[in-house]
């Protein structure tokens, strides 16, 4: 892997654990998030690894210091969010690449669907 440098500022939100009221969810506090980064664009095998649904969507490589978080229902939390370009962008992948040579976790962010 080349040098990368997290040079980038990224703002973004990250939610606490919802919760259900009488079946209907509720989503969990928010917080601010701001990360240093590196963006880049998904390269043509990347992209093929998208979910279905996620193909058609912009979507980008996040290298970072910080771990981002994914949807996890059972912990019943929201992807972390992220603003990229103006839009709105959700977290849908992350790996962890804690080594010697550069510490750091590369998300997959994705458009988010309204």
């Amino acid at each position: 892997m080349a040098f990368v440098q997290f040079n980038q500022t990224i703002t973004g939100v990250r939610y606490a654990a919802g919760t259900y009221t009488k079946g209907q969810y509720s989503p969990g506090a928010e917080t601010e998030l701001i990360i240093q980064a590196s963006v880049q664009p998904l390269a043509g095998r990347e992209l093929d690894l998208l979910p279905e649904g996620r193909k058609e969507l912009e979507s980008y490589k996040i290298y970072t210091t910080i771990e981002l978080k994914t949807a996890d229902q059972s912990e019943q939390t929201q992807a972390d969010e992220l603003t990229l370009f103006g839009k709105s962008f959700e977290v849908i992948k992350v790996e962890n690449w804690q080594n010697a040579v550069i510490p750091h976790y590369k998300a997959i962010v994705s458009l988010k669907k309204r």
